[in-house]
This record gives structure tokens, sequence and C-alpha cells, in this order.
């Protein structure tokens, strides 16, 4: 049976909805996307032709060398040996590890999701409001002192512009008045003094009449027109002062009057917002249970992180302490090479073993490389013929050295895992068994148990549409009525060569296979 349906590619024909949750939840998946794309490409005969080339230069070295040398090749295999059995453990613990942490993620997602829906960032950010909404009361009180302080001086002169500019304009008029009867009187003070010298010089009396018509004429002419009664009598101060009042003091008291009260404004808006806020807030005591639920399923994914750190640093040690032991091994076994060996075929087959195990080493990190494009392509084709969102994910890449997927989007920026909804990480997982088989060579029939859990209508009518009628030459499905219904079922129709019913028989303890779907037709 092995022969016909190795146990790598099997899980890529046989599986059902768990297999697809697990592939699409659990981060190592790389593991088994390795192990089978190298049942896939035969390239796991490559590692075991690699290992068995390894033991047999051991075996001859240790049969061929010198004591001491094969002493000290004894203690590094069983070095090697140790760290191998390290190795494995840490990997196991870690793939055990993962599964955890995942679902520890996805418990903190559900209660964040929780903490969020009944208020949690309003109760969090409480405090902080409340502090806040006291800063802006603060800072209102002071912006209304400085409104008072400009009200109480000459700011209320501008309501009554217009009234200061007539007072500005009624005291020219008054001064100019003043001014213009400060010269009536001087010149009439000059004229007497000159007719009366006329007069002391005995002019004719024409001519004095003829000087005193003119200087009259004078002074009529010099009287400012409209010069009334003094109605203010302001000082020359209080006038002087009166245009800077008007140009310069009271628009400055205008732009200062302004920037307050748009600071006002602004503050008042955003005391109204936090107010709106703090009453949103949920009480303390309905945020308890969830609180305390964020709480521990945050600890425990902070654990769980720092646990898995550490295994992969602990993974990582354990790796590099092994290269440098199979290095020195190797060293070990290919120092004095002719000296060690003296006879030829032994020291013939452990140089064409040391030469198999760097060729094939050479030729499947190759054959890794130049298979692993295509493979990439034919799940981003799988995946994105599935998938209800076209232009989510427009490449899936896949590294040929860890077999670590990543997803990319059209801007050429990758998407991580933990972005794709349920739905999408389910259809996700089923592309890569779907492009998996596709590059398989082998015609296997594909089984496939209750795979539609957890997605929507649009990826069912996918499946049902485009996968199931082509994941393989020949598909047998498992399902329950409400997974394939009569609409899938008749969508499926075309394609289907038997339908059976299993029912148990409580009498019998049986399973009873009937042919027919769940209803009749």
């Amino acid at each position: 049976m092995e022969e016909l349906i190795p146990l790598e590619i099997s899980q890529l024909f046989f599986f059902d909805g768990e297999k697809i949750r697990s592939l699409a939840e659990d981060a190592s998946s790389s593991a088994a996307l390795a192990a089978a794309v190298k049942a896939l490409l035969g390239l796991d005969i490559v590692e075991r032709l690699i290992a068995d080339a390894t033991v047999l230069q051991a075996r001859l070295a240790k049969q061929a060398g010198p004591a001491e040398k094969r002493a000290e090749a004894g203690a590094l295999e069983e070095q090697l040996r140790t760290l191998q059995a390290q190795l494995q453990t840490l990997t196991t613990d870690r793939a055990s590890l993962e599964n955890r942490l995942e679902r520890a993620k996805v418990e903190l997602k559900e209660a964040e999701e929780v903490f969020a829906s009944v208020g949690g960032k309003h109760w969090e950010l409480r405090q902080e409001r409340k502090a806040r909404l006291t800063e802006l009361v603060t800072g209102a009180r002071e912006l209304a002192a400085q409104l008072l302080a400009l009200a109480a001086g000459e700011l209320p002169l501008l309501l009554v512009t217009d009234l200061l500019a007539d007072v500005m304009e009624q005291a020219g008029q008054e001064r100019r008045a003043g001014e213009a009867a400060l010269l009536e009187r001087l010149l009439a003070e000059r004229d007497g003094r000159l007719l009366e010298a006329l007069r002391r010089a005995q002019v004719p009396p024409a001519l004095l009449g003829l000087v005193q018509e003119h200087l009259g004429a004078d002074r009529q002419a010099r009287q400012v027109p409209g010069a009334g009664e003094q109605r203010l009598g302001l000082s020359d101060k209080v006038q002087n002062a009166l245009p800077h009042l008007l140009t310069e003091k009271l628009p400055a008291l205008r732009e200062q009057a302004g920037q307050i009260l748009e600071k006002l404004s602004g503050i008042e808006q955003e005391r109204e917002d936090l107010e709106r806020a703090l009453a949103a807030t949920p009480a303390d005591a309905d945020m308890g249970q969830v609180v305390e639920r964020l709480k521990e399923t945050t600890q425990t994914a902070t654990r769980h992180e720092d646990q898995a750190q550490r295994l992969d640093a602990d993974v990582k040690r354990i790796k590099a302490e092994l290269k440098e032991c199979e290095s020195r091994l190797e060293k070990l076994w290919r120092k004095d090479l002719a000296g060690e060996f003296h006879r030829e075929d032994r020291q013939r087959l452990v140089g064409l073993a040391a030469r198999t195990r760097d060729t094939m080493q050479e030729f499947l990190r190759r054959a890794t490389a130049n298979k692993i494009d295509r493979l990439s392509l034919l799940i981003t084709e799988s995946f994105r013929y599935l998938l209800r969102k076209q232009t989510l994910v427009e490449r899936i890449h896949i590294d040929p050295e860890d077999f670590a997927i990543t997803l990319y989007d059209a801007a050429g920026v990758s998407l991580p895992r933990l972005r794709l909804s349920e739905g999408e990480k389910q259809i996700f997982a089923i592309a890569i068994l779907w492009g998996l088989a596709r590059a398989s060579a082998r015609p296997l029939p594909a089984v496939i148990d209750t795979p539609m859990a957890r997605l929507d209508a649009v990826h069912r009518q996918h499946l049902v549409e485009r996968y199931f009628p082509n994941a393989s030459h020949q598909v047998v499905l498992f399902s329950t009525d409400t997974e394939v219904d009569r609409t899938y079922y008749q969508a499926l129709q075309p394609a289907l060569a038997r339908a059976y019913h299993l029912s148990y028989d409580e009498r019998s303890k049986v399973t009873v296979g009937e042919e027919g779907y769940f209803w009749k037709e």
C-alpha cells in the first residue's frame, strides 16, 4: 500500500475539515508542506541516500582508522545522536506549542472583540479622559477670565466704532472752530490798532472807511463755516489718542478676542466629545468579567509567545551545535585519508560515499529550488480560483529553504495570514492541498470529509462549482445534508456517479450504506 499511496502523499488526497483547519491555523504547517513536497519530487529518497552515505562513511572510517580516531569518531557520533534526539524533541515541543499559541491568539482575539464591543476602549481611556476634561474646564475658565479682562477695558468700544468716528469728526470741527475764533479775535485786535493809528495820522475819512471795510471783509473770509457751540470740549491729549484707538488699538483687541473665542470654541467642542465618550463608557461592574477574560487570554498568549521564543532559541542553538559536530566528524573522516586507509577498495568506498553525499545535497538544493516556483504558481492559481476576493492575494511564494509560505498583495506587500478571515484561511489550506495534488504525478482519488465548515455562501459555492468536480479524476465526498443541501447537490449533479447514505441501525449497532442521498429524488 505504501508503494501505491505513500504516506506523505496520501495526506494531499485524503483529508477532512480538521486537517484543513489545522493546516490553515498552524503556522508550522511548513513542516508538513516540506514533507509533502519532498515526497512529491522524490527528494525524500535523496535525503535517505544522504543519510545512508553518512552511515556508510562512518562505518568504514571506524573499521579502518586507528583506535584513537575510532574512539573520537564514536564520541562524535554519540554526541550527534544526542543532538539529533534533542532537536527532534524540541521540534515536536515547538510544533505542539504552536497549536496552543494559535488557540491562545484566537481566544485573545475573541476577548479583544468582546472587550471592544462592550465599550472597552472607552473604559480603558476613562481616567485619561476625565483628567483631560478637568484640564479643559480649567482652560475654559482661564480664557473666560481673559475675555472678562478685555471687556473691562476698551474692547466694548468695538460696538460703537461708528460713534467714535463721529466723535473724532466732531472733535476735529470743534478744534478748527476754536482755532478760527482765536484767529478772528487776534485779527480784530490788530485791525483796531491799525485803524486807531490811521485816525491819529488824520487819514481822510474816505480812505479810513475803505481800509475798515477791507479789514472787515478779510476777517469775514477767514471764518470757519458751520462752527457752532463747543459740545464735546475734548482736551488735546484725548483728541490725539482717538485716531490711535480707532486705527490700531481696537483692531488689535478685536484680533486678540477672536483668538480667545476660537480657542474657547475648540475647548467646548472637545469637552462635548469627551462628555459623550464618558457617557458611553460602561460601568466598572459591567466590565469585570470581560476585563478578567482579556487579562487571562493576554497572559496566556504572552506566556506561550515567550515559551516559543525560548524554544526557537534552543532549536537554533542545537542546530548550530549539530552543524559543528557534523563538521568535526567530516574533518575527522577526511583527514589523512590515504594514510588511514590502506586497502584501495575501502578508501574508494569512503571517497565515493563522501562525494555521493555532497552531490546529493547539492542536487536536493537545486531540485527543490527548480520545482518550488511551479508549486507556488499552482497554489496561487488554486487560491485565486477559489477565493471570493479576487484582488486580495496576487501571488504566493514558498521559500525553498524552510518551505515557509508568504502571501503578497497586488502592491507586492506581504500579507500576514492573520489578516485572512476564518473562511479565507480554510480556502487557503484547500488551495495548498489542491496545488500539491496537481503537482503530483500520481492519479489518486481525492477523499474529502466535511470540508465546508466556517465558509460563507460564496466560498461554498466556489468549492461546489470549481473544486469538487476538479479535485481529482475521482472524488469521494463525505458530507452532511447541511453542508451539501438540495441546492449544492443539484449543482454537483452533472459530476456525480453515485450517491450513498450511511445510516446507523440502532438495533444491530452497525452502519448500513444505502444508495441515494438524504432525500428521494
